[in-house]
């Protein structure tokens, strides 16, 4: 158990830590959760623990403020986006009421949720989709869709290290990594906490259009890598970026693969030449069906 986790379950009340505490019960946990007058819970892959604990809003506010280092002022730009990236490179997602001006957050308080996501490294992570995304030497143009928590940014993570660190057969390449959420690389301080590699440049916390448009003027990189598409501005920048001869890997929330099909926009544009399906399980991650970019199937799990 590393420093960071230790310190956010030294947090919990009595309950919760006592069960972390024991040997191996913490292992493989994936979020902690605390509900204003509701449920608290340690949430696995495969299975909920519930406690006997009800949080109010003071427990979860101070309990925000402490893994923001008693500083919220310095978080004023993420705790409007709804989330917070903190040491170890955990994310801590919250609800409360909105502060809303011409149409846009400005600010949040008086928290009634709080969602403390467990950052793990997998090394590895990719090792069932990365045939799918080498060319050659080179790689495809990639997008990779699931539903929620299903490991799309995981595998990220660990293809940017593998591209950016090279392997056997393979030239490290140049990767520049927009991580508009901060949890790619998950930077603490400027500093990533996470593996993305020894050639990835990481453009954190900024918006995705306008990073786009930063890392191919100032970075020349080969590769450029980024979570969660989810507008047209987005797929302009993205198109701009392969007419510059700039490969670019993607993730999209999608219940299936082939729903992205449906975007006319998105297919119109020719950007990927791969679209990959995965989903997780307590093995680990697997594509269920790859299609080129003319929409051949290549790969369909069965």
């Amino acid at each position: 158990m590393n420093e960071s986790v230790e310190y956010i379950i030294g947090l919990l009340p009595r309950p919760m830590k006592e069960y972390c505490l024991a040997e191996r019960n913490f292992e493989g946990a994936e979020e902690i959760r605390f509900r204003c007058g509701g449920q608290s819970e340690i949430v696995f892959i495969d299975k909920c623990v519930c406690f006997d604990f009800t949080a109010d809003m003071r427990f979860i506010t101070e309990l925000l403020s402490l893994l923001a280092g008693q500083s919220l002022y310095a978080y004023e730009q993420q705790i409007k986006m709804g989330f917070l990236t903190v040491k170890g490179g955990h994310r801590v997602g919250f609800t409360g009421k909105t502060h809303i001006s011409q149409g846009k957050v400005i600010s949040m308080d008086h928290f009634t949720s709080l969602n403390i996501r467990i950052a793990r490294q997998i090394i590895g992570a990719a090792d069932g989709i990365i045939g799918y995304i080498r060319n050659g030497r080179g790689v495809y143009s990639t997008l990779l869709t699931s539903e929620p928590a299903a490991g799309k940014t995981t595998a990220l993570r660990d293809i940017a290290r593998r591209l950016s660190d090279g392997e056997e057969g393979y030239e490290p390449l140049k990767c520049a990594i927009i991580d508009e959420r901060g949890e790619l690389a998950c930077c603490h301080e400027g500093y990533p906490m996470l593996n993305c590699g020894k050639r990835s440049d990481i453009m954190d916390n900024c918006p995705r259009a306008e990073g786009l448009k930063m890392v191919i003027r100032s970075m020349s990189p080969q590769v450029i890598i980024t979570d969660e598409i989810n507008s047209r501005e987005d797929m302009r920048e993205l198109m701009n970026a392969c007419r510059s001869g700039v490969k670019v890997i993607c993730s999209m929330h999608r219940g299936a693969v082939e729903e992205v099909f449906c975007e006319e926009f998105l297919i119109a544009s020719r950007v990927f030449e791969r679209y990959i399906g995965i989903k997780r399980n307590a093995v680990g991650i697997y594509p269920t069906a790859v299609y080129d970019g003319a929409l051949g199937e290549v790969f369909k799990w069965s």
